[in-house]
């Protein structure tokens, strides 16, 4: 960014010389209108923008969530792993596989709704099913729809607020997936910025170990008024985690 930024303010300094070079020559209108126009120029492309949570509308709030939820939630899931892998009841290899969702909306026409579902699941998943239901219960949102959640039109045409948790494991992966409803995509994309921000600072600035790791998997994107939260924990990473030296 720094070095994009450099070569602008160098080019705009070259551009705006010959302006004016132009000006004490005494050129005409046209002359000047032409010089002024010879380079398509992006007044951003001279503002260095740092969009994260802290200027955007409800980003307290979702910040208040990752901090006292999400953190909480998957430090506490990770101590789970860690209890099972004592016990000798974690592999991290095989064809283990697992999930459970839940889905709360609340849409104008319908009210409130909320459901939730298991698997598919192997026959030896049972030894994680505990750990699984636990996080998604500690995902829930503090209440039913926390002020970071908008209403959105759904494929229906219906306006409604959703909040999704989806936490999947496979072969390779402990995959927990969140996503909440914003009002309009260019609103979705904002938060998705301000979220990546906060998970690059989170990583890198965080005193503790395991939310470090945790925010490095971490990755926010954004659709069609949705913003999603992914975190991916690979299996064969996980050994720094489970150690029972990393309480």
């Amino acid at each position: 960014m720094s070095s994009r930024k450099n070569q602008n303010s160098v080019l705009v300094l070259a551009t705006l010389g010959v302006y004016l070079g132009l000006v004490f020559a005494g050129a005409t209108p046209q002359v000047l209108a032409q010089a002024a126009m010879a380079r398509s120029f992006d007044i951003k492309d001279e503002i260095e923008v740092k969009d994260d949570l802290d200027k955007i509308p409800d980003g307290e709030a979702i910040k208040a969530f990752l901090e006292s939820r999400f953190e909480t939630a998957l430090s506490s899931f990770v101590g789970d792993l860690r209890d099972l892998n004592a016990l000798g009841k974690y592999r991290k290899a095989g064809d283990d596989t697992f999930s459970i969702s839940a889905n709360y909306r609340h849409c104008l026409k319908d009210g409130p709704s909320a459901d939730s579902s298991f698997g598919p699941a192997s026959a030896d998943s049972d030894w994680i099913a505990k750990a699984f239901a636990s996080l998604q219960k500690n995902l829930e949102p503090p209440d039913e729809f926390p002020a970071f959640i908008q209403f959105a039109a759904d494929e229906r045409g219906d306006r409604c607020k959703t909040f999704d948790s989806a936490i999947e494991l496979d072969t390779s992966d402990h995959i927990i997936r969140l996503s909440f409803s914003r009002d309009g995509a260019k609103n979705a994309a904002r938060i998705k910025d301000g979220l990546e921000s906060f998970f690059a600072e989170r990583a890198s600035a965080h005193a503790d170990p395991l939310t470090k790791q945790i925010y490095q998997f971490t990755k926010a994107s954004s659709k069609n008024g949705q913003v999603f939260i992914v975190t991916r924990l690979p299996r064969a990473g996980l050994d720094a985690m489970l150690s029972t030296d990393a309480k």
